[in-house]
């Protein structure tokens, strides 16, 4: 399985090969089954790889796990700063088992 940071790199090639004009759109027949609305957002593949790990962990595709916590923030479910927290914390628990290694070897 290719890895999401792979596939966008791929998106923003083949992107930029269209705007260059290195590559035409042709038209394609589609089934029409709505769904909802499609709604791109450019990510940076670093930004598609950390949310690609938190979306295995919960066993959700990507766009679902976007679309859950966007439907989360949007309700007030999700405190948006409790994600800076959480990564702060993350942080800092990784210079604590570095410091305990440290501490180890004294």
């Amino acid at each position: 399985m290719k890895s999401y940071e792979k596939m966008a790199r791929e998106a923003d090639a083949d992107f930029e090969a269209f705007e260059s004009g290195e590559v035409e759109l042709r038209p394609v027949q589609v089934a029409l089954n709505y769904k909802g609305s499609i709604f791109s957002v450019r990510l940076k593949p670093e930004e598609i790889a950390i949310l690609g790990k938190a979306a295995n962990k919960r066993g959700l595709k990507l766009g679902a796990f976007i679309r859950q916590a966007a439907l989360a923030a949007a309700a007030g479910e999700l405190e948006l700063d409790g994600a800076e927290r959480a990564a702060l914390a993350a942080e800092l628990r990784e210079k604590l088992r570095e410091a305990e290694a440290v501490a180890s070897r004294l």
